[in-house]
């Protein structure tokens, strides 16, 4: 595969798109809701998850945001109520939660 891959819900509106090079994932991959509006958007590089990742609730407000290096967790999750207020914290090394500061 090589360019932007689309693929649609049952009812015909747009379910991703995912920028492909040489059959990788490359660039920003982004996942929608039925309705249309964006669900989340991850940073692929050499098919793999790398660098900043965020999800969002239907309104538009971000709902969570987490770095990914060679597709696991790596640094600080945040996740957000629907007013943007963080409302949890969690650290990740490596895909595992851990109380270490990065």
């Amino acid at each position: 595969m090589h360019g932007l891959v689309k693929s649609y819900f049952e009812n015909g509106t747009l379910e991703s798109e995912i920028s492909f090079v040489n059959g990788d994932a490359n660039g920003i991959g982004k996942y929608y809701y039925e309705n249309g509006k964006i669900e989340s958007e991850i940073l692929f590089f050499n098919n793999k998850m790398n660098g900043v990742s965020k999800g969002y609730y239907e309104i538009g407000k971000i709902k969570w945001e987490v770095t990914y290096i060679n597709n696991n967790k790596n640094g600080l999750l945040k996740e957000y109520d629907e007013n943007g207020k963080i409302i949890k914290e969690t650290n990740y090394i490596d895909d595992k939660i851990s109380t270490k500061a990065n």
